[in-house]
């Protein structure tokens, strides 16, 4: 089983980092094989809508892309992370979405796992989360409400690497509150599901 993290953020080290890398640790602990992309300075431009990848399914853009199309074909679950830029996710996001369009003429992700992880400052998850499992279900993945993590309350630009608490304390009594529980519940129901999927 393999499972494949997502880092949609323009900086290294953040907080949605932090909790995709917690969530894939659980994964590892359950026998997945996991691995981190990261679109921190890498590449990516945005999609043209030039239609050259019908009907082979490759895109013509020379770019990153290049080095994340191949472990997305090859992962059986993708947690998808976003830190929220103006109430959704990031432009980066966006065109990493965008440029799967020629693995939705092909059918790639068709049938495999997604999890969702947003985190935000104040607001803004429900969007970002919904862009995200959208992209998810365009694909023919399957998603689950206990996928998602939503992380309000935690800044992304405050202090890369930690997560540091702006009125919202995890006090170990309650899931919801507390990420990196979440990050690691994302992890289980997906491993779960796709051994179901397997067997």
């Amino acid at each position: 089983m393999d499972i494949l993290g997502i880092v949609a953020s323009p900086r290294k080290n953040g907080n949605t980092e932090v909790l995709v890398n917690e969530a894939l640790k659980e994964a590892a602990n359950l026998g997945a094989e996991t691995r981190l992309w990261t679109v921190a300075d890498k590449n990516i431009e945005g999609c043209t809508s030039c239609f050259a990848c019908i009907p082979s399914g490759d895109c013509v853009i020379d770019d990153d892309m290049n080095e994340l199309y191949p472990l997305l074909q090859q992962a059986d679950g993708i947690i998808f992370g976003s830190p929220v830029y103006f109430w959704n996710v990031t432009s980066q996001a966006k065109a990493i979405i965008d440029r799967t369009f020629n693995l939705w003429i092909t059918k790639s992700l068709k049938g495999k796992v997604g999890g969702a992880i947003a985190c935000t400052w104040t607001r803004g998850t429900t969007p970002a989360l919904q862009a995200i499992n959208t992209f998810f279900s365009i694909q023919g993945m399957y998603t689950g409400g206990g996928f998602d993590v939503t992380v309000s309350g935690y800044c992304e630009t405050v202090a890369p690497g930690t997560l540091i608490t702006t009125g919202l304390e995890a006090d170990g009594k309650t899931p919801h509150n507390d990420p990196w529980a979440q990050a690691r519940e994302c992890a289980q129901e997906m491993v779960n599901l796709i051994n179901k999927l397997k067997r």
